[in-house]
């Protein structure tokens, strides 16, 4: 993002929308500890580190994907 990191995002959005609307979930390359906690107090759904391979990562997409779809048929968000 140009003119945010992805935590001021997250602050932003917690801010401004009710949290059982959106689901934020971080994808990142960080390994920091502190990071993931910080990002979970910030009100993030899931925390994801970014797999190394293409291969890895289309499988992790494809897993949040269904991730998704299975939480919003279990609480029937629509």
């Amino acid at each position: 993002m140009p003119k945010k990191n992805g935590l001021e995002a997250v602050r932003e959005i917690r801010r401004k929308s009710l949290p059982s609307k959106i689901s934020i979930i971080i994808f990142s390359n960080s390994k920091s500890p502190e990071e993931v906690q910080l990002s979970y107090d910030l009100g993030v759904n899931s925390f994801i580190q970014k797999p190394l391979s293409y291969q890895d990562h289309l499988q992790c997409i494809k897993n949040i994907i269904i991730y998704n779809c299975l939480i919003k048929r279990v609480y029937n968000f629509t």
